[in-house]
């Protein structure tokens, strides 16, 4: 009995933020250049990405891995997901990333991004998106740090692309 109500309970969180996140998405699709947003605290689960971005067909696959992973945890893994630039390595390094609701204690793969103001910009992300271009083009980058590309969810799905927001922290309250 026990386990099914803890099942239900962790239905009704990931319900109740998805629709928190849709209603956040609103505020935010229509933004155009850089802009700041706070965002909360959040847990991540992550997992290396080989090389550069390259196919994200492939690196999809690789990040529905990750995704079953979590939830054989009872981590609640939600979306948004997306690919964390770890820029406080040598040299630069990949990650993918889903946030989850219930991080475990000790997990090597759970990263904690504390509450802050980030600079962000929105982009579709396709098999020819630069993104490591655009990061530099539109971002002064600290040599330590980690740059956070989130999916959006919107009203509309594109298969052919990804309608992402590129995070970079200005300003942490922890």
């Amino acid at each position: 009995m026990q386990a099914k109500i803890d099942a239900m309970q962790t239905g009704i969180a990931i319900t109740q933020f998805n629709l928190d996140s849709i209603e956040q998405n609103k505020i935010y699709s229509k933004q155009k250049g850089i802009y700041t947003r706070e965002i909360e605290e959040r847990f991540l689960i992550e997992a290396p990405i080989a090389g550069k971005l390259g196919d994200f067909i492939q690196k999809e696959k690789m990040a529905m891995d990750l995704f079953h992973k979590a939830q054989a945890q009872n981590m609640a893994p939600v979306f948004p997901a997306g690919i964390l630039i770890h820029y406080d390595s040598t040299p630069v390094s990949y990650s993918f990333f889903f946030r989850v609701l219930n991080p475990p204690k000790e997990n090597g793969q759970i990263i904690k991004i504390p509450r802050a103001i980030f600079h962000c910009l929105q982009a579709e992300l396709t098999q020819e998106t630069n993104v490591d271009k655009i990061i530099e083009e539109n971002f002064q980058i600290q040599d330590q740090g980690t740059v956070i590309i989130s999916n959006m969810i919107l009203d509309k799905s594109h298969f052919d692309s990804r309608h992402s927001e590129i995070q970079v922290p200005q300003t942490t309250f922890d």
